[in-house]
């Protein structure tokens, strides 16, 4: 018994070290496949380093070529976090690189604790280099809503203001400022006051370039955090080759076409991998539907999956008559360690009672009016599923009788499609070619409110008084190795048709979609626009966010309107040139 366990063990160790070999071998040869690819930085231009809860942090992503110190054309998605210090992930967002740039906001919940964060920003393919290769942000949020506050209150100095030296010094000085300048009129100015801001770019062609600019009050609560500039120092361009990539046992390839998903099917009884037909969907009006054959090991890779889809979740599938004899297993990215992180400590004291509680009802005030301030979402036209672009002929069923059975539909009303039985004497659905009146022999495509149905049972099954309309596609289609004649498309009257397949053939993943660009509200006061809002309150502290500034002149003019929150308003213009040099520019103005 004792021999026959040390050579089950031996068995095991052989299988274990085979195992990491391959696993070795893979990642050593997809890592000579991007051996040359530039590394990327990221920088991100964020609305406030002192947040409280009820307020937006907005945030500008700048994805970097370190070769070309220009904006990345290589990943197509960028990951912006923000992380609580005891490693929790209080927001992900998922955003898309639009050219190397991208932007989005996080609205501060009534549940966050005050406390120390983390922001921080990074690619797929920058996990390759580490954590420290990441954006990297200090964030301090007060909750004054929330009855404990131990975390930031200052025990030692009761009568401290400035409880953390390093402050922001708005007037300071900043790397690359020469050739530039935000030029205003007047420095002070009344409440709902127009203010007009004059970019110019004394630099000419080597002053063009992308830019973020920002209007927001400067108080002595904002002033208890540096604010994360942008400027030389921040090291964005350190380490230019990306010939020595880290030996890591897990490679992440760059999302280079969007969201990438991974896996391979497996063999329910023996776990062996095997070569099989899959196929990946998401229903929808705009569904999507892609298919391909594994490989040898039974690997398949999903990319470019981002689009404007009505539903975030996926399903994997695998495709033919055995399905149910194999398994898929979804390849997922290992999560962070963010215990390495380290946070910078924040205190308040009792002397900044009246500035938090000011600032409180402020807030409140404007999230009370937020309906007649809204953001708009920007529409980005959908990606239509392949069937939009092929000959098809659809039948609205309200046009004739009622049948109570698909089959009968499908009897008396569908043109070129029938019900029949297989090879296996089950009840399926048929459609005939294009040209020819023969069968092919071949089974159609099924979707059903742009849900992929393999089961043609499913759909024979269905009760027809809740089927809208029933389109028929006659081309013939290959989806990896496996041939469809046709493709039926059925749109219930509810469009709530769900997947009625279960089973670990398929895999429900998340395709985590981005963040939904947005058109920022512009408080505008002229003519019978202001007459209209004189009595809405303006207490806005976060008086202007243009993410996409795009210099390509020599003068560009920005205008913004001033609110009833009177004080000192910060005018920061960050970004960077066609030569990826950073600038950032600061202006102060006082609101009286």
């Amino acid at each position: 018994m004792r021999k026959l366990y040390f050579i089950l063990l031996a068995l095991l160790l052989t299988y274990s070290a085979s195992l990491v070999a391959q696993q070795t071998y893979k990642t050593n040869a997809l890592s000579i496949q991007y051996k040359d690819v530039s590394q990327e930085a990221v920088h991100v231009n964020y609305s406030s380093s002192v947040l409280f809860a009820g307020e937006y942090l907005f945030y500008k992503v700048f994805c970097i070529n370190k070769d070309s110190r220009w904006l990345s054309a290589l990943s197509k998605i960028a990951y912006v976090e923000l992380i609580s210090e005891t490693g929790e992930v209080v927001f992900k967002h998922k955003v898309e690189l639009v050219e190397g740039e991208a932007n989005s906001e996080f609205f501060i919940p009534t549940a966050i604790e005050s406390g120390s964060y983390k922001l921080i920003a990074y690619t797929r393919w920058m996990k390759n280099f580490g954590l420290s290769s990441f954006f990297q942000a200090d964030i301090a949020i007060i909750n004054p809503y929330r009855n404990d506050q131990k975390v930031i209150l200052n025990k030692n100095s009761a009568d401290s203001v400035l409880l953390y030296t390093n402050n922001n010094d708005a007037d300071s000085s900043h790397d690359n400022t020469m050739g530039f300048d935000l030029h205003l009129d007047k420095k002070i100015f009344e409440s709902r006051e127009k203010v007009v801001v004059d970019i110019k770019n004394y630099k000419g062609r080597k002053g063009y370039g992308k830019y973020t600019l920002s209007v927001r009050k400067v108080d002595t609560i904002s002033r208890l955090l540096k604010h994360n500039r942008l400027s030389y120092k921040n090291n964005l361009f350190k380490g230019t080759s990306n010939n020595k990539i880290p030996g890591n046992r897990v490679f992440y390839e760059p999302e280079a076409s969007g969201t990438i998903i991974k896996g391979r099917v497996i063999e329910s009884q023996s776990k062996q991998p095997t070569k099989q037909n899959v196929a990946i969907s998401v229903s929808g009006e705009h569904f999507l539907f892609r298919a391909k054959a594994t490989n040898e090991e039974g690997e398949f890779t999903f990319f470019a999956l981002d689009a404007n889809h009505e539903y975030n979740d996926a399903v994997v599938h695998v495709i033919g008559d055995a399905k149910k004899h194999y398994e898929i297993v979804i390849e997922e990215d290992a999560p962070l360690d963010y215990k390495v992180l380290s946070f910078k400590p924040f205190t308040i004291d009792a002397s900044l009672r009246k500035e938090i509680t000011q600032r409180s009802i402020y807030n409140q005030l404007e999230n009370g009016y937020y309906s007649v301030k809204p953001d708009t979402i920007k529409q980005v036209p959908s990606k239509m599923p392949f069937t939009y672009y092929e000959k098809s002929t659809t039948t609205n069923l309200d046009e004739f009788k009622r049948f109570s059975t698909i089959k009968e539909v499908f009897t008396e009303l569908i043109k070129n499609a029938w019900t029949g039985t297989d090879t296996l004497g089950k009840p399926v659905v048929k459609v005939r070619q294009e040209d020819d009146e023969q069968e092919t022999g071949f089974l159609p495509l099924i979707f059903i409110d742009g849900v992929f149905v393999q089961n043609h049972d499913h759909l024979l099954s269905y009760d027809a008084r809740k089927v809208d309309n029933i389109t028929v596609l006659r081309k013939y289609y290959i989806f990896g190795t496996q041939p469809y004649q046709g493709a039926i498309l059925v749109e219930t009257k509810r469009k709530d048709y769900t997947n009625q397949e279960f089973g670990a053939h398929l895999k429900n993943v998340s395709l985590f979609q981005h963040q939904k660009r947005k058109n920022y509200f512009k408080q505008l006061y002229a003519n019978e626009t202001q007459q209209r809002s004189s009595r809405i309150p303006d207490y806005r502290m976060q008086l202007a966010w243009e993410p996409h500034i795009e210099l390509s002149t020599n003068e560009l003019h920005f205008q913004f309107f001033t609110s009833d929150n009177l004080g000192q308003y910060e005018i920061s213009l960050e970004g960077f040139t066609v030569d990826g040099k950073p600038v950032s520019l600061r202006q102060m103005i006082e609101v009286k």
